[in-house]
């Protein structure tokens, strides 16, 4: 499995090439994210495999779910390369 590629195909058009996010933090930062830094990987897997809603002060932010679309095989690999490329 490459993660490089899964990234590039399924994260990085919201999170960025380099993992920054937006400016604006709609798209959150994946750099120094508590869920890519946490000693477990869970926080970052689960939106990932199930997607995730958030409350913004004016917008509600959606993440959809890769579970359907990926394998666990290639969720591992991509939450893999996100926690060594940008989880310090």
């Amino acid at each position: 499995m490459d993660g490089a590629k899964l990234y590039d195909n399924a994260c990085a058009s919201c999170h960025g090439r380099n993992g920054q996010g937006t400016a604006d933090h709609f798209y959150p930062s994946l750099t120094s994210n508590t869920a890519v830094t946490a000693a477990l990987p869970n926080n970052l897997v689960m939106p990932i495999s199930h997607g995730l809603s958030r409350k913004g002060n004016d917008v509600d932010v959606l993440m959809p779910a890769f579970g359907r679309d990926m394998s666990d095989a290639q969720i591992a690999a991509v939450s893999n390369y996100v926690r060594l490329h940008f989880g310090n």
